[in-house]
């Protein structure tokens, strides 16, 4: 299985998860790292790296983050360089780690596209449409 790791700005990643714990429930090889004001980029790294090394159990490591070019994404995608089999995507929504949560036994490389196109689709406009009953009938 595919082992995650979240992380984004302020409370966001231990925010979405208690979401997902709501709906999905506690996940396996599953670890949220919140990058607060308090911690420097160094100590972020250090613990996203422990993160990954706990979640890894030799199929790989999908990270996701909050937003692209931000320090988790960024001190996440220098891992790369240096960790085997680890993918990063950015833009993690809630409907996002729903929809992949239960497909983690594939490959990393297809996981990560999958992460990606389940974000996109998770993004849905409201639009109240009218529907118009024609009330006059025919005949008498």
């Amino acid at each position: 299985m595919i082992g995650m790791v979240l992380s984004g700005h302020g409370n966001f990643a231990t925010g979405v998860y208690s979401s997902v714990q709501l709906i999905a429930g506690a996940q396996e090889q599953f670890e949220a790292i919140d990058f607060t004001e308090d911690l420097s980029s160094e100590e972020l790294t250090k613990k996203i790296q422990a993160a990954v090394a706990k979640v890894d159990t030799g199929s790989g490591v999908l990270i996701v983050t909050d937003i692209a070019g931000g320090t988790p994404f960024n001190v996440s995608s220098k891992l790369t360089a240096e960790v085997a089999n680890l993918a990063v995507v950015a833009g993690t929504n809630v409907a996002m780690l729903l929809e992949i949560l239960f497909m983690r036994n594939q490959a990393l490389e297809t996981f990560s596209d999958q992460a990606i196109t389940a974000g996109i689709n998770g993004i849905k406009k409201f639009s109240l449409k009218k529907i118009v009953i024609d009330t006059a009938e025919e005949g008498i």
